[in-house]
């Protein structure tokens, strides 16, 4: 009966989005403060991981941000660990890094055509990244946060929200047989458990507070228009099904503070820059489609008429 709520690609896309600025240092909106782990011994101030070295390689310097975003890769176990029992290793894995990248220049591997177009496609990458996250830093400030929970708030928690519980039948019949039992005064919980179809009828039918617009229309006007502790006299139809709904509590709508919802709030934000990002650049660039094979793509054929 929920309904459907945000895009799932983009929403993943968001999230690559912020992790990305987390590593890069670019604006993150998620971020209103940047803490950085402590090693084994704490210094005075927190070090600038972008700028404080903890490894040379030659004339090459390994700086500790590179170091802390090698714990995103890193198995559950050890991202969980503390800083201090893992910083040594994952310097050695930086180390490690540089040396053999060094190993690679000096033997000439940096002129093979599919290292070259490797670097070439992670470059792309990367400067796609960076420029979607600086747009996104840019647009996601902690006013517009702010103003998009607010937002939120007075679409989704204007007015109350209810508790209730339902049993779920599939003939019109079975629920009017449901009815009589409670009018004999049959539990409810009872007859949920063994009678409804429904995911909740291990719990007794109960659903939990839901507003108005967490339901189907049908399923939301039968219950709002109940009283505490009074049940559906008819079936409700919808399309899952037959219900019959018992109102349990009412109360005003109670939304999730800032803190909780900031998150949710930031990685839908962040999709819908990166939508409109994309679309103004594909306005503009000169774009050309082929085939699998390389042959020029044409339009699909016209769907047949009805006669």
């Amino acid at each position: 009966m929920l309904r459907p709520y945000n895009s799932y690609r983009l929403r993943l896309l968001a999230v690559a989005v912020i992790a990305f600025a987390q590593m890069t240092g670019l604006p993150d909106a998620s971020a209103q403060t940047t803490q950085t782990p402590t090693t084994a011994t704490t210094p005075t101030r927190q070090p600038d991981p972008k700028t404080t070295v903890v490894a040379r390689v030659g004339d090459q310097k390994i700086y500790l941000i590179e170091v802390l975003s090698m714990i995103r890769t890193l198995p559950d176990q050890y991202r969980k660990a503390p800083l201090n029992m893992i910083f040594p290793m994952l310097v050695d894995r930086a180390i490690d890094g540089r040396v053999v990248a060094k190993a690679g220049r000096d033997s000439g591997l940096i002129e093979n055509e599919a290292v070259k177009r490797r670097i070439a496609e992670q470059t792309e990458r990367i400067l796609a990244e960076a420029y979607i996250t600086n747009a996104v830093g840019q647009q996601i400030t902690p006013e517009a946060l702010s103003a998009r929970y607010d937002e939120f708030v007075k679409e989704r928690f204007a007015g109350e929200e209810v508790k209730a519980s339902h049993i779920l039948l599939e003939t019109e019949a079975a629920a009017l047989e449901v009815i009589e039992a409670l009018e004999k005064g049959d539990d409810f919980a009872t007859l949920a458990a063994e009678k409804s179809t429904g995911p909740s009828a291990s719990n007794g039918g109960d659903l939990g507070w839901f507003s108005r617009d967490q339901m189907v229309p049908e399923f939301s006007e039968a219950a709002f228009a109940l009283a505490p502790g009074e049940s559906t006299k008819a079936p409700v139809k919808t399309q899952f099904g037959w219900h019959v709904i018992m109102l349990e509590e009412r109360r005003e709508a109670q939304p999730p503070t800032f803190e909780e919802k900031q998150r949710e709030l930031t990685e839908e934000m962040t999709g819908d820059v990166i939508r409109d990002v994309l679309a103004k650049l594909r306005e503009t660039a000169d774009i050309e489609r082929f085939n699998m094979d390389g042959s020029p793509l044409t339009e699909a054929p016209a769907a047949p008429k009805k006669n």
